[in-house]
């Protein structure tokens, strides 16, 4: 039956600043959402088509497995229909689990498993030779062992009593360990005597004779003179023929190969990779500043202050300066500090005081700010048991082993999967795992195409940046082989180069022609000219934007850029030697100070580690960074601003985050009527106690639970969503209301409220940043990427300083081109002021601004 759509049709789209909006966006193309940042783009493509689309798909599950998933809210909109199985790339890396790795994200782990359960073996580490089922008796007696000697086989009386029908009893017994005369109240009975020659061959024929050959107790083997005491378990196992060594655990299951699972995780960081331990530096949180001046920061603690003097004490009798700085104290200092002298009982004392008190909440949550992740010394990172560090694949010309390949970084394992499937070729089971292999190579050439080679199938997935995060679930989407679904990206070009994008395109088209819909935000101009269709909202951001203005077939870009003074001069320059690169291999480079540099190059190129981490850590302990760092200043700060989203609550707004609501409600309590009511700046703000409406405790909005059914959210009574008690949030000062003054656009809000030097430096940068058109009141989570990215930005280096070192990755996150010149009139800004600028950016623009360029390959 043919379909009857041929769009998807959005009808009275509403969420945020829509307008009420009709669009139909075409099945089975690819679609771009291009506008100025905050004109409604992503309030049209993830919190209306994507949240409801997602919504009603988890609604279509049966309760059970409904249960564990979170359900979005109903998007504020009429009609949409049809509603398609969607997938969505995030603008942001959410993970916080210390246990997912990228092989997991990537579903690599668990078909790598199956690959490894039909096709390998449990092997002997040591000699890489297969365990062989054997009888208990090869090769147990230690080489050394006299071929005369005499050996006594007991077991168990009660084992005795059990299986041996005849009812007579033996001639010997053993008593702490002495060979007597039979006694019947002695542990153990004998049933066998053997000569070391022949104990081989002879056990089994005498444990037959015995009915014993299917017994699996313990069989206790003791020579006459002594020499040999051993306590064996009968019955057959597997172990190696060269050592004699048994398989420390059977492989029954794939699932045995998981490092979620009992038998595969290591035991000793239970699959983490990581374990967590007292950190040094988070004990001595500033080894430039002296003992006296608080380098041992832990003692600054509340809990440790009454032991600081003795520690003083206790580094004076040890001849250690209380005024030169901690690191160049002797070594001897740690010995000190965690052993102590005296009075001072010593980190050791105090760590394990803790460990005791740790049913407390907030002793635990001291605990773990004292600690940091080390890597597993069991596993070293793999998650994987030690009883699995022979297993693995073995071929007539070389062994896979599975603890090693999923640790490799992506570019190694894929030469290593090529060969693999070469080689495995004429193995029995084959023909089982052939299409898991084939998927395995796709997903693999798809990420080496978007730059993420140079990454551990190991590493944590927390960890990753957020345009690393979002090319590894690119990956994973792009390998998708179903048809009829919708896909929604997000800026899926972050942090790729003009050749990664042109792969990326390949994909994306490639997923269409399979019968999907795809739909894009994206501001590249490389992108929107390959899509099918354009949608533009606007004209402006906030209450300007959340309307569509074209509709149609790409148009050609604006050809003219807008010039911006770029500095030629420069005041010296940052000279790196020996910065580490991938692969093992090193490199100079040179960046002027006091201007704007762009870092460009392929995203394997080891941007981030040679610029971004090299020069954060040389901030802290320029001692501690492996290469020469050389500066003809001396920076103030190192300020390192990324796409990754701020952890932030439901409740983090703009006003909150950068500071400006303390000034709205400085200057409302104390306007004469709140003087005069005697009201305090908490009775304005909804997350005191003062404040906050009761009812609905500061949201605005009362949840109702509906058992089985979504829980639905309405509109607070007694506030009418002020979030605030009423009578303080209508208080007006002659020209707005404070609620009034909390939802108007910024420019608006404190046009007529003084304010200080401060504010004001936050204002007019928020006008430079084209953010005017946000509320105070406007929640962090609804911002879009490039409205966050610039409040961030503001949030971090609003209050004064000296010349500093900011780095900036992916800084054109979400922008357009008119929002990526104001934002780069700020960066001028910043600029003059004497700071040094150093973006790493793909955006072919940021090249043509700045006023120095490196390249990295």
């Amino acid at each position: 039956m043919k379909n009857k759509f041929s769009h998807i049709q959005i009808r009275g789209a509403k969420t945020h600043n829509l307008k009420n909006i009709d669009i139909d966006i075409a099945l089975g193309k690819m679609t771009c959402l291009q506008g100025p940042s905050g004109s409604g783009k992503t309030s049209l493509a993830f919190h209306t088509l994507f949240q409801e689309s997602k919504r009603r798909l988890i609604n279509s599950f049966p309760s059970d497995i409904k249960f564990f998933w979170d359900i979005p809210q109903t998007a504020n909109v009429d009609r949409i229909e049809p509603v398609l199985p969607v997938w969505a790339l995030a603008q942001h890396n959410p993970v916080v689990g210390a246990r997912p790795s990228l092989g997991d994200l990537m579903g690599l782990t668990e078909r790598l498993q199956q690959v490894f359960y039909f096709l390998g073996q449990n092997h002997c580490p040591e000699h890489m030779v297969e365990f062989k089922q054997t009888k208990k008796w090869h090769k147990v007696l230690p080489k050394g062992l006299a071929p005369s000697s005499t050996l006594h086989i007991f077991i168990s009386s009660a084992d005795y009593n059990y299986h041996i029908k005849s009812g007579v009893l033996p001639v010997r017994s053993l008593e702490e360990e002495k060979i007597t005369e039979f006694v019947y109240e002695h542990l153990w009975w004998e049933v066998a005597r053997l000569k070391a020659s022949s104990f081989e061959e002879q056990i089994e024929i005498k444990l037959k004779e015995l009915e014993l050959q299917h017994f699996h107790g313990v069989l206790k083997i003791v020579s006459k003179d002594g020499d040999l005491n051993l306590e064996v378990r009968s019955g057959e196992e597997r172990i190696c023929e060269v050592c004699a060594k048994a398989e420390p655990q059977e492989i029954t299951h794939f699932n045995h190969l998981s490092p979620y699972n009992g038998i595969g995780a290591c035991h000793e960081c239970d699959g983490h990779g990581m374990i967590l331990k007292y950190d040094r530096d988070k004990l001595v949180k500033e080894p430039k500043l002296s003992v006296e001046d608080g380098a041992v920061s832990v003692m600054n603690y509340k809990s440790f202050q009454p032991w600081r003097n003795d520690m003083f004490k206790a580094f004076k009798r040890h001849g250690m300066s209380l005024d030169k700085p901690f690191k160049e104290l002797p070594q001897k200092k740690w010995k000190l500090l965690y052993e102590g002298d005296g009075a001072y009982p010593g980190f050791n004392d105090f760590f394990e005081y803790l460990e005791s008190k740790r049913y407390k909440t907030h002793v635990r949550i001291l605990i773990r700010s004292l600690k940091s992740e080390f890597l597993c010394p069991s596993c070293h990172g793999t998650r994987l048991s030690r009883s699995l560090d022979g297993f693995g694949i073995k071929s007539n010309r070389e062994n896979f082993l599975w603890k090693d390949f999923i640790g490799k970084n992506i570019n190694q394992f894929g030469e290593d999967l090529a060969r693999l499937i070469e080689q495995a070729k004429k193995l029995m089971h084959y023909s089982k795992v052939e299409k898991i292999l084939s998927d395995v190579s796709e997903t693999i050439e798809t990420a080496r195409s978007l730059g993420i080679g140079n990454l551990s199938l190991a590493d944590k997935v927390k960890q990753l940046t957020a345009g690393q995060y979002q090319r590894v679930l690119l990956t994973k989407l792009l390998s998708f082989r179903g048809s009829g679904s919708l896909f929604v990206f997000d800026e899926p070009t972050l942090g790729l180069d003009q050749n990664e994008v042109d792969k990326l395109l390949v994909s994306l088209k490639k997923l269409r022609d399979q019968g999907n819909t795809i739909l894009v935000v994206e501001h590249s101009e490389q992108v929107i000219s390959a899509c099918d269709e354009v949608i533009e909202m606007g004209p402006g951001a906030g209450a300007d934007g959340g309307e569509v203005i074209y509709q149609g077939k790409p148009r050609r870009p604006r050809s003219s850029l807008k010039k911006f003074e770029t500095k030629k001069d420069f005041d010296g320059y940052l000279k790196v030697a020996g910065a580490p690169g991938p692969n093992d291999w090193c490199f100079d480079y040179e960046i002027p100070v006091r201007a704007i540099t762009v870092v460009t190059g392929p995203s394997e190129g080891g941007k981030r580690q040679a610029v971004v981490e090299l020069l954060e850590q040389w901030g802290v302990d320029d001692s501690s960074v492996s290469c020469s760092v050389e500066s003809p200043l001396k920076f103030d700060k190192i300020i390192s601003f990324g796409a990754e989203a701020s952890r932030v609550t439901a409740r983090s707004t703009v006003g909150t985050f950068l500071g400006l609501a303390n000034y709205l409600r400085k200057h409302f309590s104390e306007l004469p009527v709140s003087r005069a009511m005697n009201l305090k700046e908490g009775h304005f703000s909804y997350n005191s106690e003062l404040g906050k409406c009761p009812t609905c405790e500061g949201r605005g909005t009362t949840q109702v639970d509906m058992s089985f059914l979504e829980d639905v959210l309405l509109t607070c009574d007694d506030c009418k969503g002020m979030k605030l008690r009423p009578y303080y949030a209508q208080i007006r000062d002659g020209h707005q209301s404070y609620h009034e003054a909390l939802n108007k656009p910024v420019r608006d809000s404190f046009a007529h409220i003084p304010t200080t030097a401060k504010a004001k430096r936050i204002l007019q940068a928020m006008d430079v940043l084209r953010l005017g058109h946000l509320s105070l009141d406007r929640s962090l989570q609804s911002l879009s990427g490039g409205e966050r990215q610039r409040i961030k930005l503001l949030g971090q280096i609003q209050g004064r300083m000296g010349p500093s070192l900011l780095l900036f990755e992916n800084v054109s996150f979400g922008l357009s081109v008119q929002d990526l010149e104001a934002l780069y009139a700020h960066l001028q800004r910043l600029r003059q002021q004497g700071h040094t600028l150093i973006l790493i950016d793909q955006h072919p623009n940021l090249r043509e601004y700045s006023d120095y360029a490196l390249e990295i390959q």
